[in-house]
Order: structure tokens, then sequence, then C-alpha cells
């Protein structure tokens, strides 16, 4: 989700839900072609994720930032030819403003890279792109929310999961209902920390923002303010819960791009990495 012009600090919040055998890590580069940037990204521990590496959430030095949420097409087609992880890092790392952005996914992207990507720079522009193997439907807007499907009438028809059935439809509605209420940045825990359509005998996969599901569910949560450079991050369900499953942290620590240094920031456990190990 994100709310762009309209809010007193523009912002993008995310939360990424995965199978339990899947976790995000922090991490920081400098590419020798391009800008710096933080982000999360993807690594599968066992089995295979489509999305496995990718740069999933991210902000650079030029206050281009944006998240993603994968939508897996019911029709592949004729895709790009090129490394899913190396489409995300080049997406965070070339560009320096939503439109950049808007014109980078226009072509569509790789297979285990489509889905929607939410978009904001330090104008406080912000765009909604959704994206698939063969094109891509954007729009600039004050605000939106998007989850594990398509919204927009010109996309081709996505693959049923667990992801995209009802609990993407839940997830969204809601996450449009506590976005409208949202002023600011500092309103976006609470509404990554949600509960609501949480059942008290968890399902494989839930219907909840912060997401309780018995095999999947939310690994980790994300905010992130372009115009101060900040990129907020919490490690397991943004409600700090903790399970077998998975441990959380008790809520989202703040980096600074500009004062953060180069390599892995935390650990696929959740710890920090100390720079002089790296």
């Amino acid at each position: 989700m994100g709310k762009g012009a309209a809010a007193t600090d523009p912002f993008l919040a995310s939360t990424s839900d995965n199978p339990y055998s899947t976790r995000n890590f922090v991490v920081v580069e400098t590419p020798e072609e391009g800008f710096r940037y933080i982000g999360t990204v993807v690594e599968s521990l066992q089995g295979h994720v489509p999305w496995n590496g990718l740069v999933s959430r991210g902000l650079n030095s030029q206050g281009f930032a944006f998240t993603y949420s994968y939508v897996e097409p019911a029709f592949v087609g004729v895709a790009p030819e090129v490394d899913p992880v190396l489409f995300s890092k080049r997406l965070i790392a070339s560009c320096s403003s939503t439109e950049d952005g808007i014109q980078y996914l226009t072509h569509g992207a790789p297979i285990g890279a489509t889905g929607n990507y939410l978009l904001l720079d330090r104008t406080g522009t912000f765009a909604v792109v959704e994206v698939s193997t063969h094109g891509s439907a954007a729009v600039i807007t004050d605000e939106a929310v998007r989850t594990n499907t398509w919204l927009a009438p010109k996309m081709p028809g996505y693959a049923h999961s667990i992801y995209s059935g009802e609990s993407s439809r839940i997830r969204l509605e809601r996450a449009q209902y506590l976005l409208r209420q949202a002023s600011s940045a500092r309103e976006a825990p609470a509404i990554l920390n949600d509960h609501e359509h949480r059942k008290d005998l968890e399902e494989n996969y839930g219907a909840s923002i912060c997401n309780h599901g018995l095999e999947n569910g939310t690994i980790s949560s994300e905010i992130v303010i372009p115009m101060e450079g900040r990129f907020y991050y919490a490690y397991g369900r943004p409600c700090g819960s903790q399970s077998q499953s998975l441990a959380s942290w008790s809520g989202f620590q703040e980096f600074r791009l500009a004062l953060t240094p180069d390599g892995p920031i935390t650990s696929i456990d959740g710890t920090f990495v100390d720079p002089a190990e790296v």
C-alpha cells in the first residue's frame, strides 16, 4: 500500500507473506552502475518460490522507492529473457523517479517478477504499476493498495493460489479502508499490525493483514519514507507475535540509507550482522 502527496509524509508500507520456509533480510548495495540502495531480499530455505532472490522492496539514494507483491499469470506466453533477480536490482538501482520506474516496467517483467509494483519518489509522486510478462498498466494516483491479484481491466488472467484467492480480496478491502483513514506514515504500523478477519483456528494461509497462517504468513514488514531517506523494517510478524515457525521482532527498526554501510544488515534469522564480520 502507499500514499503520495495526500499524506503529510508520503510513504509505502508492506507485509511480505510467504511460506515459513522463506526468509527476508536487509541489505545495502552500491552497484558498479547505478544508485546505492537499501532493500529487502527474499531467500528460500527449502523448496522453490518464483520470487526467490528478488529485491522485493527498496529505497535508493535518489529518493526512489518501491514495494512489490507477486501475481502469477495464468498464461505466460512470451516473457522477457532477463534474470528476475537482475531485473529487480536494475529497477531500484537505475530509477531516480516514479516516472523512471513506470518506464522501466512498461514492457513487462520476466517470470518470477510479475506482479504489482507500488512506486514513490521524494517529490511525493505515487504510482501503481501492474506488470505481466508482456506489458503493464500504470496509474499515478494519491493512494492505493494491491495484494496478489491484478485489478486493471487490460491485465491478463492470473493463476489462482492461496495468495490470490479469497484472502487477497479480504486483505485488499481491509487495507483500503484503513489507508483511507491514514494521513501520515506514523499510522502505517497500526495498519500492518491489523488482525481483522484473523480466525481463532488458523488456516494454512489466513486473511488478516498481519497474517498468522499455519504454513504461510507474514515474514517481514517494511515502511519507506523517501522524502526523509528512511527505511523501516520489522522481521517476522509486525505485531511481534512469536511462533514455532517464526520468531519476530517487537517493532520496526529504522535504517537511514545515508548512514548505513554497504553489505547485509540483517540475517535470515533476524539477527543484526556485524559489519566487521562481513
